[in-house]
């Protein structure tokens, strides 16, 4: 039985390891997902934009989700990217999500042709339709496809199916605004979820009761401290955690997205032996060693393990 507590709180926004020839590293893979099933972290998030969902075929996501399922078996709540460019792909991720026993799966408005808000409350209301019992969010992410407007996520707070909704935009006053339509809609079993790791803790305070970012893949320690200090009304702590990974976001966002982030884990004993990104060597390069100079001085100061992975 579907239970809304189970998820909330930071999941990680897994990478995918590649190896040469573009393949996914299967072995690499299996680290991370049992790594973050060793962490405070609530819950793990394959097939997510930092995990580069559209370069997988139909059969790579299978294996993804298969692999994240079978190392995690039940350590971790688990919510599946279900992104696709039509219904017909996304539904075809949630069914095989609901046969390997994910908790819900997440979709973001069909990407390359434009949505307008009446049609994404037909492709929201027909996912949540779905036969096979799995609970759906949605997936604001607006600088990659169409933004989700508010007035869909008013309407689909009426459908006991949607059980919550990703904001990546960084608007602090859209995540306000889509919990208080849940509050006034009584829907406890709505959960708004920060998707922007340096406003997670500000996103806690405005009524948002989880997180899907990356930070929880490369810091994972960091952000459960925080929501464990936060949830224990700890808030100079927990700003403290929040400012902690802030500079290593910045240096990442900086890069070609995710690379910036594959950097980071790589540097916690992730290895990546392919990346699609066509970056700048030196600014890699530089960027590598900046974050490197950070988490030298978290490790220390945290008293962290550098390679989790």
């Amino acid at each position: 039985m579907f239970d809304i507590n189970r998820i909330k709180g930071p999941f990680a926004t897994m990478v995918t390891p590649f190896k040469e020839g573009n393949i996914v590293d299967e072995e690499a893979l299996t680290k991370e997902v049992d790594a973050l099933c060793n962490t405070g972290i609530t819950g793990v998030f394959p097939l997510a934009t930092t995990g580069e969902f559209p370069f997988l075929s139909i059969e790579e996501k299978r294996r993804c989700l298969e692999i994240t399922a079978r190392v995690n078996n039940g350590r971790k709540a688990m919510i599946a990217g279900a992104c696709g460019v039509n219904y017909s792909e996304s539904m075809e991720i949630i069914k095989i999500a609901a046969e390997l026993g994910y908790d819900a799966c997440i979709a973001c408005s069909p990407y390359y042709y434009t949505q307008s808000a009446d049609e994404l409350v037909k492709y929201y209301t027909a996912l949540c339709a779905n036969p096979y019992g799995m609970k759906i969010l949605m997936y604001n992410i607006p600088a990659f496809t169409s933004e989700v407007p508010m007035s869909v996520v008013a309407e689909m707070i009426k459908n006991p199916n949607c059980v919550g909704i990703k904001d990546s935009s960084g608007n602090m006053r859209r995540m306000r605004q889509a919990a208080h339509l849940k509050d006034e809609a009584g829907r406890h079993d709505f959960i708004v979820y920060c998707g922007s790791d340096d406003i997670i803790l500000p996103a806690l305070v405005a009524g948002c009761e989880g997180s899907l970012s990356a930070m929880s893949v490369c810091m994972p320690e960091l952000v459960s401290e925080m929501y464990k200090a936060y949830d224990e009304g700890r808030l100079s702590d927990a700003q403290e955690y929040q400012n902690s990974f802030i500079e290593l976001g910045m240096l990442a966002d900086g890069m070609p997205f995710p690379a910036g982030y594959k950097y980071l884990t790589e540097l916690r004993g992730l290895k990546h032996k392919f990346i699609h990104q066509f970056v700048d060597e030196k600014k890699a390069e530089d960027t590598k060693k900046k974050q490197s100079e950070i988490l030298d001085k978290l490790l220390i100061k945290y008293n962290l393990r550098r390679e989790i992975f």
